[in-house]
Formats: structure tokens, sequence, C-alpha cells
């Protein structure tokens, strides 16, 4: 058991000493290849200032809206908990799923924090079940609704731009699809599931078949939780997902009072909401912390479209990853140590 959880913790900090070289590489190339002093004097030259401190507590938000959701059907299910612990759930998927490939370790850090405040495993997993659906969900409905409001934007940038737009629908919409089905109709799930790790176990890719196997089975359980519980209470289903759209909706109207703080009245809120939605389409779902790199490349070429100058849409770019990534990192990541180190001393008052 404690070799685990050396190995849990050594991934962990394996997966922040690459994101922290990632950072320092991506900002090596974006200040190599731009005029600090241009970016600065389109900073500080901006009208509208203020609208940046606005955007900081529109990404509270952010968080604020995660801890709604998450009370929704923990409170339902008849749990203990309260807003301030399911806003440290947000904050510890914020901060562990920012700094892990693919945000894999966001969710069993959730688990886990969840598991030693008393949550039962069925209550956890079904709230991350319901909320990586509906999340998927909120994202590809702003997504949509940018190829109607904003498509010359949306495709003006390249032609491998647009492919990974294209890419990312398609997964996001897999991701739904597969979630859906494996509530509704568990059983095609199940033989398709088994079907392909048989396979990938033959050619040696995965090495424990049984173990994967019971793994599988135990998800498709939980998927099923899921959709009863929510076939019982629709009304909460419905309250979970505008929960989703509004926790999204929250990081996009970030970009928005950015672009509007540069005093840009080209596009309106809508529009520049769903771009940036359009931006997180393309790169979710790259394996590397943070989608460090992908995310300023995929957000300098979009807002070379919006703004008047390169180094204005680079200096809005660099503010946007500040207020919507670092910023919050910092906040979740003062909240999940403090929770941690809490645990930690409950732990050893309770071995004493």
């Amino acid at each position: 058991m404690e070799n685990k959880k050396s190995n849990g913790a050594l991934k962990y900090i394996l997966s922040f000493a690459l994101l922290i070289i990632l950072i320092v590489a991506t900002y090596y190339v974006i200040f190599k290849n731009n005029d600090i002093t241009e970016i600065w004097g389109a900073v500080t030259s901006c009208p509208s200032k203020w609208l940046l401190i606005i955007a900081c507590f529109v990404v509270l938000g952010y968080l604020v809206c995660y801890a709604l959701f998450a009370l929704v059907p923990l409170s339902a299910r008849g749990g203990k908990t309260s807003f301030g612990n399911c806003f440290t759930y947000a904050c510890t998927d914020f901060f562990y799923a920012a700094i892990t490939p693919s945000a894999a370790g966001g969710e069993p850090m959730v688990l886990f924090t969840m598991n030693h405040d008393g949550v039962p495993f069925s209550h956890s997993s079904l709230a991350l079940v319901i909320q990586a659906m509906y999340n998927r969900g909120a994202l590809l409905v702003y997504g949509v609704l940018a190829l109607i409001v904003a498509p010359n934007v949306v495709f003006g940038v390249s032609g491998v731009f647009n492919s990974l737009i294209a890419l990312g629908f398609v997964i996001n919409i897999g991701i739904v699809v597969f979630c859906s089905l494996a509530m509704r109709s568990p059983g095609i799930i199940r033989k398709v599931g088994n079907f392909g790790i048989k396979l990938l176990a033959k050619i040696k890719i995965i090495k424990n078949k049984e173990k994967t196997l019971a793994s599988f089975e135990n998800q498709l359980n939980e998927y099923k939780a899921s959709a009863q519980f929510l076939a019982s209470s629709p009304m909460l289903g419905v309250k979970m997902f505008l929960a989703c759209f509004a926790q999204r909706g929250c990081m996009f109207f970030a970009a928005y009072l950015v672009y509007a703080c540069f005093g840009n009245s080209a596009l309106n809120f809508v529009q520049v909401m769903c771009i940036q939605a359009i931006v997180c389409i393309v790169v979710d779902n790259i394996p590397l912390p943070g989608a460090m790199g992908a995310n300023e490349w995929a957000t300098g070429a979009i807002y070379n479209l919006m703004y008047n100058a390169p180094s204005t849409a680079t200096a809005a770019m660099l503010l946007h990853r500040v207020l919507t990534f670092y910023y919050p990192l910092v906040i979740s990541g003062v909240v999940s140590v403090v929770k941690y180190l809490k645990m930690v001393v409950l732990k050893k008052k309770e071995t004493v």
C-alpha cells in the first residue's frame, strides 16, 4: 500500500516537473518570436483595465459552479456535505487536472478527498461520471454555437486548425455518446469493451486482462447508477447541466472581458465566448499538463483574427492564460495543499 502511495506521489511530482519545463519552453518561444516591449506596451495602454478585475471574480465563478454542481448529487443522495467541502473538491480537481497530462490526475484525487471526508464511493463516482458527461456536453453546445455565430473566425486560421476542430468535435461527441450508451445500453458497451480489452491483451498492450475487465465492469456499474439517479431526478439533472454550462461559461466570459479591456467591440460577448470554446475543443484532449504550449498556440492563432495587431493578440493571449490558468492554479493549489495537510495531520492523530 505504501509503495502504491509513493508511486502515485512520484507521478504527480514528475507531471509537475514536466509542466514547469513546458512553461519555460513555451514562454521562451513566445518571447523569442515577439517583441516584449510591444507586448507590454499593449497591456499598459489598454483603456479598460478595470475589466480584468471583474475577470478575476468571474474565473472564481468557475470553481464556485463546480462546487454547486457537486453539491447537487451529493446532497440529493442523503450525504452530509457542505459548499465548503465541494469548493475544496473543485480546487482539487482543477489543480491536479492542470498538472497532469490529459487532466488525468483530477478525478482520482477528488475521489480520494471525498472518501477521506466520508463520502461513499457510490456517491462520489456518480457525481464525477455525470460531471464528465455534462462538462463535455456543455462544451459541445458552445462549440456548435461558435460555428453559427462566428464561422469566419472559427474557420479562418488554417486547414490544420480546422482539422483539429473536427477531431475535437469527434472526440467530445464520442465521449458523450459513450457515456450515454453506458448509462442507457450497458450491454452494447460491455460487449464492445470486453472485445477490445481481450484484443489488447492478446497483442500484449494490456498485461493484466482480468484486472482490466473487472475495472471496466465496475465503471459500467457506475454509469448504470448514474442513469438510475438521473431518471429518478430529471430536474436535478437539469440543474447539474446548467451548473456545468455556467462553469464553462465563466472561463469563456473571461475571454470576452480581456477582449473588451483592449477597447474591442467588433465581436459581441456571445461570439467571443463561443470562439474561446473552440480553443478548448482543439486542445482539451492533447496529452500535455495544462495543454501547455498547445493552448498558447491555438489561442494566439485565433486571436490574430480577432485583434488588430499581432502584439495586441499576443498580449491578450498571455492575459487570458494568466487569468484562466495560472490564477486559478495558484488558488486551487493553496486550497488543495491546505486540505492535504489537514488530512495528513488528522491521520497522524488517528494513529496515535
